[in-house]
């Protein structure tokens, strides 16, 4: 019917809707294409940040496997410390043998000292006894001799 009436102005009509259309398509694209472009500028921004947070990620993964090893270190050098602590132990024990060994022989020399102590003072006296006894065989020697004087001089004396 409209067609019917006027042709030009069906067309008009529909060449203003296509225009309005057109106009908001145009609008729509142009925010479009000022989001893409914020979106952009904000990737570009980001861009920086992504490159350190994927170094990050990689220093991360060396920290973590590092962390990893020094735990494996960790227990390696737990039961070596483990054993030495073992070994020390047995040490002591050995360390605490030997000084009651030890001992027992520091008392026995102290013992031994003692008694040859004991024995030069029992030589000292051996010797003094003997100077004694020499001293008394010269008594005797000396009165035996005196006796042999007084003998001769009986023999010499004249008998009365």
């Amino acid at each position: 019917r409209e067609s019917a009436r006027d042709p030009g102005e069906s067309v008009t009509r529909k060449a203003a809707a296509f225009a309005d259309k057109f106009g908001a398509a145009l609008s729509c694209l142009e925010k479009v294409n000022s989001a893409a472009s914020d979106i952009l500028a904000a990737q570009l921004v980001l861009l920086p940040h992504h490159a350190k947070i994927a170094r990050m990620k990689a220093e991360t993964s060396t920290l973590e496997s590092n962390l990893e090893q020094a735990t494996k270190d960790l227990s390696v050098l737990s039961r070596e410390l483990e054993t030495e602590n073992s070994k020390i132990a047995k040490l002591k024990l050995v360390r605490s043998k030997f000084q009651t060994e030890l001992q027992l022989h520091v008392d026995e020399v102290d013992d031994a000292n003692e008694i040859e102590g004991d024995i030069d003072e029992v030589k000292g006296y051996i010797e003094y006894l003997e100077s004694q006894i020499k001293g008394a065989a010269m008594d005797r020697s000396a009165v035996a001799e005196y006796n042999r004087v007084v003998e001769e001089i009986k023999v010499l004396e004249p008998k009365v």
